[in-house]
């Protein structure tokens, strides 16, 4: 039976770039089933997108009206003065477009559109507090997007909304999935307690979704306990590691229009850098720890590769003696250097574990400080085997030069189950695929479902 050709609406939240990393195998999936796809995305994360499908040159002149038509005071042209114009090329079609401004670009497979978002601000301590302070406009923004979705429905007529962490994207029109590993959020020592709570009020937004989608792994979770409480959602399903290096995702990227890979030594037995920092999260930790590394190289003879984790900006390559500092790379270029690269350095962002896990490489996580969700990802990950983790303010590159002359590699590290005696490197060929594979069967499952929903088929 051949299914209709439907489309559907991808929103990530824009706190960072992980959310839109892990929805780009997302929207691949429904690419290949034939879907036109609208991504709704704000901020780096829409820069990320551009570029994870192609990227070209100036193609036209992009305006400055928001979803409905009329200037938005939020947009992204309101809040970058930036106005270099770039495209999106996917699958063949060519889309123009403008990341940066209001008005968006038709094409029958792919379209990208601005959405308005909820900006994080991070603090040097008291990260958590900070955000509890921030829960009314939370709150006010979870209207906000329904106020948006409801224009959007109006005039893009989606047959199934994807939301990544939005929990504003429902629509009673509308078949709606929800994407996120935190149904139950690791809160600080003191407000521990409350986590039950908080759990519940979440599983009840989630509940409202037909289904939501868990990015992990049933029998052996990566999440642990972020996951708790999937039980009692009737729509639950997971989904297996969502990551921009699933299997197979070297095709989609356009070579022609991307800079030369940062060298070529991976794939024959040595490795191009000893050390590969990828920085992410928001301000002004990603900053401090940018200036810890670079202080700590200074001393080094180490050959070492720092990735800033800020598409767009300026510059995009600097050399300061033995480190190469990028602002941005993207997945093909990125996968090469995390080959080339002896031991990674990043965060403990639930989609940087998961592009590493599926790479079936291990690293050293340095979890955001009073970030309670990589605090506690970082430990857990830790006392599996699967990863090493050092608070940042223990970070010391000299520490780490010693450890791994102590015989730090890869090899050493268990597999991502309960048994041992293959390395994670020879583990993920094969359960990488089988990851690829569960998240195309849901995506067949759902896009059946609202095709063949009656309450909500369109003329």
């Amino acid at each position: 039976m051949t299914m209709k050709k439907l489309c559907v609406l991808v929103c990530p939240v824009d706190w960072g770039l992980g959310h839109a990393s892990r929805c780009v195998p997302v929207i691949r999936a429904f690419l290949e089933t034939g879907c036109r796809v609208v991504v709704g995305v704000s901020g780096p994360g829409a820069e990320m997108i551009i570029r994870e499908f192609g990227i070209s040159d100036s193609i036209e002149t992009a305006g400055e009206n928001g979803v409905d038509g009329q200037p938005d005071p939020d947009s992204l042209s309101g809040r970058h003065a930036d106005s270099r114009q770039r495209g999106c090329e996917s699958y063949g079609r060519q889309i123009p477009g403008n990341v940066r401004t209001e008005k968006k670009h038709c094409s029958d497979r792919l379209e990208i559109i601005p959405f308005p978002g909820f900006s994080v601000t991070s603090y040097r301590k008291f990260f958590f507090p900070g955000m509890l302070l921030r829960v009314p406009a939370f709150l006010k923004n979870i209207s906000r997007e329904k106020r948006v979705l409801k224009r959007l429905v109006e005039r893009c007529s989606p047959d199934l909304i994807v939301s990544d962490n939005r929990y504003g994207l429902v629509n009673e029109k509308v078949t709606s999935v929800i994407i996120t590993h935190q149904l139950r959020p690791s809160m600080p020592l003191l407000l521990r307690p409350l986590e039950g709570m908080v759990s519940r009020v979440i599983r009840r937004w989630a509940g409202a979704f037909d289904e939501c989608w868990i990015p992990d792994c049933a029998d052996d979770p990566a999440a642990g306990k972020l996951t708790a409480g999937h039980e009692s959602l009737s729509g639950a399903f997971f989904t297996g590691w969502l990551s921009r290096f699933s299997p197979g995702s070297d095709r989609y990227s356009n070579q022609a229009v991307s800079p030369e890979p940062p060298g070529s030594g991976g794939s024959s037995g040595t490795f191009r850098y000893r050390f590969l920092f990828l920085l992410s999260g928001p301000e002004p930790h990603r900053t401090m720890l940018e200036d810890i590394i670079k202080t700590g190289i200074r001393d080094s003879s180490e050959r070492a590769l720092l990735v800033r984790g800020l598409p767009g900006s300026f510059p995009e390559r600097e050399i300061a003696g033995n480190l190469e500092i990028l602002a941005f790379l993207d997945s093909p270029r990125l996968r090469k250097a995390i080959e080339e690269s002896e031991i990674v350095v990043c965060r403990s962002g639930y989609s940087s574990v998961m592009d590493l896990l599926v790479l079936g490489r291990t690293a050293v996580l340095v979890p955001t400080p009073g970030q309670t969700e990589q605090e506690y990802l970082g430990k857990w990950l830790a006392s599996k085997g699967w990863f090493r983790v050092v608070r940042q303010s223990d970070f010391n590159l000299q520490k780490l030069i010693e450890q791994q002359k102590g015989g730090f590699t890869e090899g050493s590290e268990k597999k991502p189950d309960r048994g041992s005696g293959y390395s994670m490197a020879e583990w993920h060929k094969t359960t990488a695929i089988a990851h690829k594979l569960l998240l195309e069967k849901r995506v067949k499952n759902v896009l059946r479902k609202a095709s063949d929903s009656p309450d909500r088929s369109k003329s």
